[in-house]
């Protein structure tokens, strides 16, 4: 696997399933984290999954349906 330590990534749709799973996976190795996901208290929730794992952490509510949201956001 390439190295994420230092590196940011953007990841959306992070309160369940794939996306935390990503977002947990990438907290592992070292990543800093912008996750996204509509849902607050889901992201919030995994936010503090991948603190605990030691990852610098923003989340954020996104509605990805949403094209200036993604956007704004972006």
């Amino acid at each position: 696997m390439k190295d994420f330590r230092h590196k940011v990534c953007v990841i959306t749709g992070t309160g369940s399933g794939i996306g935390r799973a990503l977002a947990l996976a990438l907290a592992g190795e070292g990543a800093r984290l912008a996750m996204s996901d509509i849902d607050q208290e889901a992201v919030v929730r995994t936010a503090a999954l991948a603190r605990q794992r030691g990852a610098e952490v923003e989340s954020y509510v996104l509605d990805v349906s949403s094209r200036e949201a993604v956007f704004a956001h972006a």
